[in-house]
């Protein structure tokens, strides 16, 4: 009979800010831990299957895979167009930063995608796969763009690096959402309130 809240994962927003005089224009940007499969098989399918039809489009355009442990397989695209592999980095917020888009084409896997929460803070447009946003509360076309094929996501990838506008309004949808939502502010009075009814404290 004791009520059950669910709490969800967030971020610190005092660490993650904007910082629009740092995007480089073509730059795209994915970060995380390549220890776990579903980053490494993400990273390997953008390179293999979605980065010559960005960079068909975009000669000039560069890719970022920011984090510890990449396989072998991400290595092997080290150094070949426009690919940086980065390994272990002792900050990720400057490679966000310096992102004209943020992707996430992961095709496996659970999880809250504190990536995405990460990249909306600093203000990033993103394109996710379905499955790389499944548990948060964004809205696709507002806060983030979503394509789930190889063709599709860089079809997408490709305009939105292209579209200034658009790239700034979906950063700041982004950001808000996360104030609303993901920050620890928001989180900390949430569950500030459920242990105040808990307590049947309803002056708060």
């Amino acid at each position: 009979g004791v009520p059950v809240e669910t709490v969800d994962n967030g971020v610190d927003l005092s660490g993650y800010t904007p910082r629009p005089e740092d995007e480089e224009p073509a730059t795209f940007v994915y970060t995380g831990s390549y220890d776990w499969l579903p980053n490494a098989d993400a990273v390997a399918y953008f390179c293999r299957e979605i980065w010559g039809r960005i960079r068909q489009a975009l000669p000039d355009a560069r890719f970022f895979a920011v984090g510890k442990a990449p396989t072998e397989e991400m290595l092997s695209y080290h150094g070949q167009n426009g690919i940086t592999v980065t390994g272990r980095v002792p900050e990720v917020h400057p490679f966000i930063a310096r992102a004209a888009v943020y992707v996430v084409p992961l095709r496996i896997g659970g999880g809250t995608r504190l990536k995405i929460l990460e990249a909306m803070g600093m203000g990033k447009a993103i394109v996710s796969s379905s499955i790389g946003s499944e548990a948060l509360d964004v809205e696709p076309d507002r806060d983030l763009l979503i394509a789930d094929d190889a063709e599709e996501f860089a079809a997408v990838a490709t305009a939105l690096a292209e579209d200034l506008d658009r790239r700034r309004d979906l950063g700041a949808a982004g950001r808000r959402r996360v104030e609303e939502r993901y920050g620890w502010e928001a989180i900390g009075d949430r569950m500030n309130a459920f242990y105040h009814t808990l307590i049947g404290d309803e002056s708060a």
